[in-house]
């Protein structure tokens, strides 16, 4: 019995006996290999396959070179795997041995995600079916030859049906309220493709219904950052909700009296800035703007904004982006060192940061955004600090 390992990593193993990438030591006995066991069912001419390895005609003569091929990895085989025929030719078809057995992820991966569209399969036997095809995968199909186009077609196909598996087990875990198992399966899922936005709104509510409201927030935040880095994209729809879910979020339990909602209320270590993320931020905003219309006194916002000495206007450049990226935590600290216990401040975005001055009028706001904008300017030359100052308000401009 062969077992085929092609999610993630390439491994085949027989009798304690395996080949992998590292002994198999070429990309194209790999594609060769791989290619006969998926279409180990088909009758393939010769021709195909070559077509299939050498797409874009990189050998003068594909023929040839596919002879040379097959004879090296029948070598490989027996060598690595033990003596057996385990590639059959005849009448111009190369084909591998079907009454050599062969268990395949991919195989067990798709039996077990079609069990589980059946409509009257109960919903636990799902769970289960469904958390094998997740267990089952470690990473995209072949990823080291997805340079074919039939083996980035696979690879396109097995990660929409994982993406689709998780999506199905994670409404069946919010339906029967297993938050941990959410949590753990988003999670996961992440670690392979640590930028699905689905996944990351599945974790925090998790996390929210799990009353771990700081780390779902957290959570949230991490989940901003990541997809507009990667996708390019501002929050969704999707995210919102699950923002909404958190700010909507009950108390853990009943208050027994005052005394006990006002404990779970305090701060554990109260002191110096308070640090939130931006959503957090426009919450403490409106509320303020909403104090100061009542009392009718004043209070200031300042955007600090990080920009390369040579800025000329528009979007930075890849050098500029990389010199602000690690400017940022140079000016975090700064801030976080310089400003009162009662402000607030938050990451902006991935060159700003936004701070409240309450009981600050519009000359102290000044002097704060001085002192800021002087200290980074010593520790980092070649980015310089903009500041802006404005007086909170509940109007849009």
């Amino acid at each position: 019995m062969i077992t085929l390992n092609t999610f993630g990593n390439f491994q085949i193993q027989k009798d304690g006996k395996l080949i992998n990438d590292l002994s198999i030591k070429s990309n194209m006995l790999t594609k060769l290999l791989i290619f006969l066991i998926i279409r180990r069912y088909d009758v393939v001419s010769k021709e195909e396959i070559a077509e299939s390895l050498w797409e874009n005609d990189e050998s003068d003569d594909p023929m040839g070179a596919l002879k040379n091929l097959t004879y090296r990895l029948r070598t490989v085989l027996n060598n690595q795997l033990g003596k057996d025929e385990y590639i059959l030719t005849s009448r111009g078809v190369l084909k591998w041995n079907t009454d050599i057995d062969i268990i395949t992820d991919y195989d067990k991966f798709m039996e077990a995600y079609e069990k589980a569209q059946v409509s009257n399969t109960d919903e636990l036997a799902k769970i289960e079916l469904l958390e094998k095809c997740l267990n089952l995968y470690s990473g995209d199909f072949m990823p080291k030859i997805s340079d074919l186009h039939w083996v980035s077609a696979e690879l396109s196909f097995y990660r929409s049906k994982y993406i689709d598996a998780a999506i199905m087990l994670a409404k069946l875990y919010m339906d029967k309220e297993m938050y941990v198992d959410l949590e753990r399966m988003c999670m996961q899922v992440l670690g392979v493709y640590h930028a699905d936005e689905t996944m990351y709104y599945y974790l925090i509510i998790a996390r929210a219904r799990s009353s771990k409201m700081k780390l779902a927030l957290e959570t949230h935040e991490k989940a901003q950052s990541v997809i507009k880095k990667e996708l390019g994209i501002t929050a969704s729809e999707m995210l919102r909700q699950a923002y909404d879910e958190i700010l909507s979020a009950d108390g853990d339990a009943p208050a027994k009296d005052i005394a006990g909602a006002s404990e779970d209320m305090v701060e554990e270590n109260p002191g110096g800035v308070f640090r939130c993320g931006y959503q957090v931020f426009k919450i403490i905003y409106q509320l303020e703007a909403r104090r100061m219309s009542r009392l009718g006194i004043s209070e200031f916002v300042l955007l600090i904004s990080l920009e390369p000495e040579d800025y000329k206007g528009g979007e930075f450049n890849h050098m500029q982006n990389a010199m602000v990226r690690n400017a940022m935590p140079k000016m975090e600290k700064i801030i976080m060192g310089a400003l009162r216990a009662g402000d607030v401040v938050s990451r902006y975005s991935e060159s700003q940061f936004i701070m409240l001055l309450p009981s600050c009028d519009y000359e102290s706001g000044m002097i704060v955004a001085n002192r800021l904008s002087g200290e980074f300017y010593q520790m980092t030359r070649n980015i310089k600090a903009r500041c802006e100052l404005q007086e909170v308000t509940s109007a849009k401009f």
